[in-house]
């Protein structure tokens, strides 16, 4: 070594300073939190037209006749008032859901009638993982399941492959960085986990038995260490990253559809 030379530590930390670190795992969930639902199994993101608006004093609205299994929505988009007409028109956040055919909106309408014949959708469903408020939040791998009986590569689950699919998408402060679109069948998840794992040949290649009760299914895991080495993807603490599967078609049809992320948090 040279005599005055810097002497840099390459060490994630100094030495004999203990670093803070502990184990992350958590499902993506339709809200974020581990208590969520982390179901991926959603109805189709398509316009209706059979709504009727229940009126009645108060802070909300029930919103009937909203079609079956929309238990996960967080919006819905009005895009006409309906026959009574009272400037419904717009995006409203689900209050809470009454059941699989009512929920209540963030409304107040007053004039006491029924609308019938409104115009609505239910926008994309997201299933995220959201920056923690006080520890630095890193993501070194997603691990997917996508399982249903009768399984094959070229479709999803054991359905034609979806016609829209799925998003995987960071989401940074003013910007949304796309990690990939247009995930529309088993192997499009597998190829974005650039083969990981590989088991199996020929029609069992990357198909895994009874990983679903009795169901085969694609168990792909996406290693974002591998791609933003060496400690992941970091959801910076205290920011509104969030790292998001926005699912835009129907996949209620399968058996079972998730994704657990998998890392550690970073603290003082």
């Amino acid at each position: 070594m040279l005599d005055n030379a810097l002497v840099t530590s390459l060490y994630t930390a100094p030495p004999l300073v203990p670093q803070k670190v502990k184990i992350f795992r958590q499902y993506m969930t339709n809200d974020g939190t581990s208590s969520g639902s982390s179901d991926m199994r959603v109805p189709a993101n398509v316009a209706r037209t059979d709504g009727v608006c229940a009126d009645h004093a108060g802070p909300t609205y029930t919103f009937t006749s909203v079609g079956g299994g929309l238990a996960s929505a967080k919006r819905i988009i009005i895009t006409d008032a309906g026959a009574g007409g009272h400037g419904l028109v717009g995006n409203y956040v689900v209050k809470s859901v009454n059941s699989a055919t009512s929920v209540e909106l963030d409304r107040d309408p007053t004039d006491g009638t029924n609308e019938t014949g409104l115009d609505y959708y239910v926008p994309d469903t997201n299933f995220w993982i959201p920056a923690d408020v006080d520890n630095d939040r890193y993501i070194t791998a997603i691990s997917f399941l996508i399982a249903d009986a009768g399984a094959s590569l070229n479709e999803f689950g054991a359905i034609a492959a979806l016609t829209t699919g799925c998003v995987l998408e960071y989401n940074r402060i003013g910007e949304v960085v796309t990690i990939h679109d247009n995930l529309r069948s088993n192997w499009d998840f597998i190829r974005l986990c650039l083969g990981t794992p590989a088991f199996g040949a020929t029609t069992n290649a990357f198909i895994a038995s009874n990983v679903f009760g009795s169901s085969e299914g694609v168990i792909p895991v996406f290693n974002f260490a591998t791609i933003i080495p060496p400690h992941g993807l970091k959801l910076e603490r205290g920011t509104a990253h969030e790292l998001i599967l926005r699912v835009k078609d129907n996949t209620s049809a399968i058996d079972a559809f998730n994704a657990v992320a998998y890392g550690f948090e970073r603290f003082e």
